[in-house]
């Protein structure tokens, strides 16, 4: 509900994915993409296709497909099949939300990326708490050159 209103009041949605970094330990102009492959990779690891995807979360229809069902076979068929068929399919909603969880790590796995100068950051000298901000300020810049930060906020 808060999520649905929170969509109301600013007419864009919130974020999926939020992270907290440690501004002198983590933070790299990659880390965004180095963290949504890592993802993709452990997601991949246990849900190698939509087939087990949607066993493992119970997705509807999927328990309807024939146990000796393959995700190629299916994914086959499937893909013939008009919009209106695909929707009556016991695999379509595994399908779908497997291939959209798929695209969204690849594309954008971290949508609001935050370094964290003050809790994670511990007791420093102004000096290093001043070269650690020029720092993370240098790899920001990096990161939105090479288009690796889109969603960065700093807080102190």
């Amino acid at each position: 509900m808060l999520f649905k209103n929170y969509i109301q009041e600013t007419g864009q949605k919130g974020s999926l994915c939020i992270h907290y970094t440690a501004a002198p330990i983590y933070f790299k102009f990659d880390a965004a993409q180095a963290l949504g492959q890592r993802a993709l990779d452990i997601f991949n690891l246990y849900a190698p296709d939509f087939i087990v995807f949607g066993k493992v979360f119970g997705l509807q229809g999927i328990a309807d497909l024939p146990k000796s069902a393959t995700a190629s076979s299916v994914k086959t068929m499937y893909e013939k099949l008009s919009v209106e068929k695909r929707k009556k399919h016991p695999a379509y909603l595994s399908y779908e939300v497997y291939h959209k969880v798929i695209n969204k790590l690849k594309q954008e796995a971290i949508e609001d990326f935050r370094i964290d100068f003050e809790d994670g950051f511990g007791n420093r000298s102004n000096e290093e708490e001043d070269a650690t901000a020029v720092q993370a300020a240098k790899e920001v810049a990096m990161g939105m050159k090479k288009k690796h930060c889109r969603h960065l906020l700093a807080s102190a």
